[in-house]
């Protein structure tokens, strides 16, 4: 078993100086999975959540961000017009044909 580092970025730095002993790659993954699922899914979105900001994890195979990057999960969240999206691209609505029908099911247009 080896120890790994599980760092966070999100508007600050938190760098983890304990580590978690894990037995291998697929441990590792798991684990940043479960821990990525665990945080974005606690929060709450505020406005800078949604500015595209990047939110990073990567996890190390020293503490304080120090050593070799093992991994490193990334994530950036970008509001955005997806009912004028699903009305004029066609990239969007033959990418995903069922999200696009549905929101324009939902947002009939209105005469004007």
């Amino acid at each position: 078993m080896s120890l790994y580092y599980f760092h966070l970025k999100d508007g600050c730095t938190i760098f983890d100086a304990q580590g978690s002993d894990l037995p291998d790659i697929a441990a590792v993954r798991r684990t940043a999975l479960a821990t990525t699922t665990e945080i974005l899914g606690g929060m709450r979105a505020g406005p800078e959540f949604w500015s595209g900001e990047p939110w990073k994890l990567w996890v190390t195979d020293q503490p304080d961000g120090a050593g070799t990057t093992v991994l490193t999960l990334q994530f950036a969240a970008v509001e955005s017009d997806i009912l004028v999206d699903a009305r004029t691209s066609p990239q969007l609505a033959a990418s995903y044909p069922e999200i696009a029908e549905a929101v324009v099911a939902s947002f009939p247009i209105k005469p004007s």
